[in-house]
């Protein structure tokens, strides 16, 4: 969204505008937890990036192998002499 805030004396701002359909890049507009948004804008405003997700399938996904208690395990498998 975007509204115009002239320069003056007191805030005013126009009524809200949509500034761009976000909706075929797989951003949900009303996502408001601010949580890893998929877009972002320059410092100084005139630019932002969106991040447009790839229709993978399951197995095209990166995956995340989190092992537990390694130190333990590989002391039992290479026990130190």
């Amino acid at each position: 969204m975007a509204v115009e805030a002239p320069p003056g004396a007191g805030w005013h701002a126009s009524a809200p505008q949509k500034l761009i359909d976000v909706s075929a890049y797989g951003v949900d507009e009303l996502d408001r937890t601010g949580a890893a948004r998929p877009y972002d804008v320059s410092p100084d405003g005139r630019r932002f990036v969106i991040v447009k997700p790839t229709k993978t399938s399951q197995s095209d996904r990166p995956q995340i192998i989190v092992i537990e208690h390694f130190d333990q395990e590989l002391n039992r498998l290479m026990p130190v002499k």
